[in-house]
Formats: C-alpha cells, sequence, structure tokens
C-alpha cells in the first residue's frame, strides 16, 4: 500500500512548527465558554480578511463588554457595525454576528456540542452567513466536533502536493477535499485542529500565493518549485 501524503505532510509540518499548540485558534478569554464565543465571533469576522483586522473588531466588542449572546443581540445594529468596522464588511458581518446569536440563544451551546456532528453542521448552514468553512470552524475550535476546516491555504497545499492523486480525484472542492483528508486521518478534533493550524503557519511562511520555496520542508514534493500555480 503505499504511503499515505497526508499523514507524512502532517509529521513533516509538526517537525518544523512544534509550537503550533493543538487548542491554535487564538483567543484572549480565560472561561471556556467566553473563549467559546469568541472563537465564534472571530469565525464571523474573520470572513475575506486578514487575522489583524479582526483582532482590532474583538478588541472593540470587548472594550463594550459584547462578547456574549445577550451584548451583541442587544446592541443596536449601526453602533455594532461602528465597532466592527476594523474587519471589513462591517454591515454584512453585524448582520451575520446577529444571526449567530440568535441562532444560540435559541439553541444552547451545550445541546450543539452534545449533538450528532452532521445534524449541528446542518443547523449552523441554515444560518445566513456561516458557510462551510465558518460552519466547520465553529464545529471543530469552538464546539469540539471532529471536522477537517478546508480553507484558502488548505486548498492551496492540497493542489501543490497533489494530494488528490492520492484519493483517486480531480476535484477540488470543499466536499471532495475534507472528504480526502477526514478518510486519511484518525478522526480526532486535536489532531484536526492541530493539522490546520500547522497548514495555517506554513502558507504564511512559504506556501503563499507567489511562494517562497527556498527552505520549504515540503519542495521536493512540491509542483510549485517546478511550475506557476495560482
Amino acid at each position: 500500500m503505499p504511503a499515505n501524503p497526508i499523514k507524512n505532510i502532517y509529521n513533516t509540518l509538526l517537525k518544523e512548527y512544534d509550537f503550533v499548540a493543538h487548542s491554535w485558534w487564538p483567543t484572549t478569554a480565560f472561561k471556556e465558554e467566553e473563549k467559546q464565543f469568541e472563537i465564534i465571533i472571530g469565525v464571523i469576522l474573520t470572513q475575506n480578511t486578514n487575522w489583524n483586522n479582526v483582532v482590532k473588531s474583538i478588541r472593540n466588542l470587548k472594550r463594550e463588554n459584547l462578547i456574549n449572546i445577550d451584548g451583541i443581540k442587544s446592541i443596536d445594529k449601526d453602533r455594532l457595525e461602528e465597532i466592527i468596522r476594523p474587519s471589513g464588511f462591517f454591515k454584512q458581518k453585524a448582520a451575520y454576528l446577529k444571526n449567530i446569536c440568535d441562532f444560540f440563544f435559541e439553541n444552547q451551546m451545550a445541546q450543539i456540542i452534545e449533538m450528532d456532528t452532521a445534524k449541528a453542521r446542518a443547523l449552523l448552514l441554515d444560518v445566513v452567513g456561516v458557510g462551510k468553512e465558518s460552519a466547520d470552524s465553529i464545529l471543530l475550535y469552538a464546539l469540539g466536533h471532529p471536522v477537517f476546516v478546508i480553507d484558502a491555504y488548505t486548498k492551496r497545499i492540497a493542489q501543490r502536493m497533489n494530494l488528490l492523486d492520492y484519493c483517486n480525484t480531480d476535484k477540488y472542492d470543499y466536499d471532495t477535499l475534507q472528504k480526502c483528508f477526514e478518510e486519511n486521518l484518525k478522526k480526532d478534533v486535536d489532531l484536526f485542529r492541530k493539522y490546520h493550524g500547522l497548514i495555517v503557519e506554513h502558507a504564511k511562511k512559504h506556501c503563499r500565493k507567489k511562494p517562497l520555496c527556498d527552505g520549504c520542508v515540503l519542495r521536493e514534493k512540491c509542483s510549485a518549485k517546478t511550475k506557476k500555480l495560482k
């Protein structure tokens, strides 16, 4: 049986970035419930922007004591827009934040944590403003469900490393990539969190849109060193 490149990439990145924590998703909260909700807010705010902008918005929300469901539900939408302006698309994201707060007001977080993963995912995907990547990020990082998050970094590395050849498919859509990773890894929350964190670290350091191949630990099996990729 051929070696599993998905596991091999994980082991290689783990040696290179051993500082990446299992929890990985950056938060400043100490209490578990506050940490979970801060992650959920971060998932919404990070859509179509970089994390530095999200940090500014979260800092503003904390200053207004709004890292909680009741606070975001009750605040005037125009005021919320101003508070989260640094993260961009602030009108849209203010509406999305209120939508996700309505969801968790109607569905207790503890219930979603204990719920079957597929059912919980389907419920989240019904919330306006929550797509597949956002739903899976909430499930994995905030609620502890074993789902592998597929983002732009994961797609880029998977394509350059020709991972889908191993999975006998030529599709790089979200569902196909997610299935490829989940079927070739132990279904484990800590593993999925850490692997995604390792991918993000590597993509920021080396596997950029314009790759920086010098010093890349995946270089020998990467197609980016021989041809220009998007």
